[in-house]
């Protein structure tokens, strides 16, 4: 879509001219009025990486952050963004990895979060929404190999993520054997959704493989 420099200098000036503490409707507004030209103008984008670096409020930052989604596999913005995943506002790191994650088909996106994922200073809420994200992704074994590592999570809700996530992926004895440890779990939910996995999905034969008797 192609964008005119007047334009493009309106656009900017509407989002720099309205206050972002009184005035949040009008913010949004702004950047839904930019969004669209992300890609085609760079004093835009420019604009919006500047407030995501510098940001004026978490209001402002969360518009940049969702109105750079559509530029979000160039690496600088991916970086960028990545790193507020480690924001010390929830909102904003929930912004932040919905934003990764709509692009997690990328294979440096993926790469990105999965790293991230492995990172022991990562929030957890951050690890359930990645989780989340790779749902799609259970068959390659690098995303498989992270989520079954996710199955000995401290945090309740990523365990059940991972567990889910990988409940298409059943049929391989590294995962079936991951997941049967979860019986043990502490929490009941947790055992109760393993062995709904299970029993959805092992035949005889696997059960017998994995020398687990398991009782439907």
């Amino acid at each position: 879509m192609t964008i005119d420099k007047k334009t493009t200098e309106e656009l900017i000036s509407n989002l720099d001219n309205t206050n972002p503490i009184f005035f949040q409707d009008r913010i949004d507004e702004a950047f839904a009025l930019m969004s669209p030209f992300v890609k085609d103008s760079k004093d835009i984008k420019d604009r919006l990486i500047k407030e995501v670096l510098n940001p004026v409020s978490h209001h402002m930052l969360e518009g940049a952050i969702k109105a750079l989604s559509s530029v979000i596999n160039e690496e600088k913005v991916c970086d960028i963004i990545l790193e507020k995943t480690d924001d010390d506002d929830i909102c904003i790191r929930a912004t932040a990895v919905e934003v990764l994650t709509s692009s997690i088909s990328n294979d440096k996106i993926c790469e990105a979060l999965l790293e991230r994922l492995n990172d022991d200073f990562c929030y957890s809420d951050v690890r359930i929404e990645i989780v989340k994200g790779l749902f799609d992704l259970s068959s390659n074994e690098k995303v498989r190999d992270a989520l079954v590592d996710r199955l000995n999570d401290d945090d309740f809700f990523v365990r059940e993520k991972a567990i889910l996530a990988l409940s298409s992926e059943i049929d391989n004895e590294k995962v079936s054997k991951a997941v049967v440890n979860r019986l043990n779990d502490e929490y009941p939910e947790i055992r109760n959704i393993a062995e709904k996995v299970l029993g959805s999905s092992l035949n005889n034969s696997n059960k017998k493989n994995i020398g687990f008797v398991y009782q439907i």
